[in-house]
């Protein structure tokens, strides 16, 4: 059965995801070739020395318990290699995979080693690749949970052309501790070792924290504070490397991000955020679902000035008819890209969709069905369904690179394609 909210938009009886003006034109390319059982929540990254090398990470499961993996592609997404499990991991509840790239071509990958006993308690650690994503390195202690949990780690490299080191930035929620909230810390030894972290923004709870970095020092964070009926979509931003934030800045109270689809499909969803290397300006989204309405939209905001003020939101897309979920956002060169699932709570099935716009200024003539075919969500681990709480997408000067669970094989299994930005 499809929850009370999903059923409001299953009564546009007979509608079906339009189609694309060349469906063939974009190919999808399964990364995960391997004994996993299923794959979910995948993080993806290019280097800046090469983009045509591609570093993924993604949580998997194995024999009931949940672990993380890491995937390279050498040659921009055509083809890759299972580096297995990340070293000195034994699967068990275990995920959120982030991964970043610094200016050196130095690979990260960082992640929540946890436990699957209550009270769960873990720390979040850092993998690093020396060689354009290749064998990830023993790990690291990025942040440290100490009796509590560390949740929902994020990272970003600084762009910054003047050290020889760059600076490497991670963000995390901290629960079950003396200092629960949002968490920061960075690294200026290229991942070897991090500062102790420091608290940006009140301790008044912090869901889901996404970060990005860009020229001139900017560090920006936006997660989602919990109050009663809603919660409130904030950013809040250093310009000297992380050494000091402002205030947070509130961008939108969201009351739900999404409909209740029973159980057919957990509908987990998140904000995401990123910095454009060119540019400078800095984009942040989230999905929005109004209960009375049974309308959907995509919200979209944008900084020029290294997150002082935001322009928006702008609604990337809005419908009463489709559901979409765990949005993504890249730029390159202006370009900015919102990937999504989309759901068809009519066909009880999924897609990928990505749009496409410059300087955040969406075309609706610039939108393109990323999957080559629909797929079916009740065929991911969990029940409900879980494809996990996000999903990846990466900018390169060739495009944008998606990557997402999907379950056309009958299990959860990890594909990308490659965007063109000329299309």
């Amino acid at each position: 059965m499809l929850g009370s909210s999903a059923m409001a938009l299953a009564g546009a009886a007979g509608y079906r995801l339009p189609a694309d003006r060349d469906p063939a034109a974009v190919v999808n390319v399964r990364v995960s070739v391997d004994a996993f059982a299923a794959h979910i929540e995948p993080a993806i990254a290019v280097n800046p020395r090469d983009p045509e090398d591609l570093l993924i990470a993604s949580r998997v499961f194995q024999d009931g318990r949940i672990g993380m993996a890491s995937y390279a592609s050498r040659d921009g997404g055509a083809h890759w290699t299972s580096h297995g499990l990340l070293p000195g991991l034994t699967p068990d509840f275990d995920g959120n995979p982030a991964v970043a790239f610094d200016r050196n071509g130095t690979g990260y990958v960082c992640g929540i080693v946890a436990t699957t006993d209550l009270p769960r308690h873990g720390d979040a650690l850092l993998w690093r690749t020396l060689d354009g994503g290749g064998e990830p390195q023993p790990p690291v202690v990025a942040i440290n949970g100490g009796a509590g949990l560390v949740d929902h780690c994020s990272i970003a490299a600084d762009p910054h052309p003047s050290s020889p080191v760059p600076l490497l930035y991670a963000t995390a929620v901290l629960a079950g501790t003396d200092r629960d909230g949002l968490v920061f810390t960075r690294s200026a030894d290229g991942g070897r070792t991090f500062a102790a972290p420091v608290y940006p923004a009140p301790s008044t709870g912090a869901l889901a924290p996404v970060l990005a970095a860009a020229r001139g020092g900017t560090v920006c964070l936006v997660y989602l504070a919990p109050t009663a009926g809603a919660a409130v979509l904030n950013t809040v931003t250093s310009t000297d490397h992380g050494e000091t934030f402002a205030a947070p800045v509130p961008l939108a109270a969201i009351a739900r991000q999404a409909p209740d689809f029973g159980d057919v499909l957990s509908a987990k969803s998140g904000p995401a955020v990123a910095a454009d290397s060119e540019s400078g300006s800095l984009y942040a989204v989230v999905t929005s679902w109004d209960d009375a309405a049974a309308r959907s939209r995509i919200l979209l905001w944008a900084s020029a000035d290294r997150g002082r003020t935001w322009t928006g939101p702008t609604a990337v897309a809005d419908s009463t008819r489709e559901v979409y979920l765990q949005p993504q956002v890249a730029a390159f060169d202006d370009n900015v890209a919102v990937s999504c699932y989309v759901v068809d709570p009519v066909a009880r099935r999924l897609d990928v969709r990505i749009h496409l716009s410059r300087r955040g200024r969406p075309d609706t003539a610039r939108v393109r069905r990323v999957t080559s075919q629909s797929f079916d969500p009740t065929l991911a681990p969990g029940s409900p369904p879980w494809l996990g709480n996000y999903q990846g997408l990466t900018a390169a000067p060739d495009g944008f690179h998606p990557v997402w669970t999907d379950t056309r094989t009958g299990a959860a299994q990890l594909f990308t394609a490659t965007i063109d930005c000329s299309w």
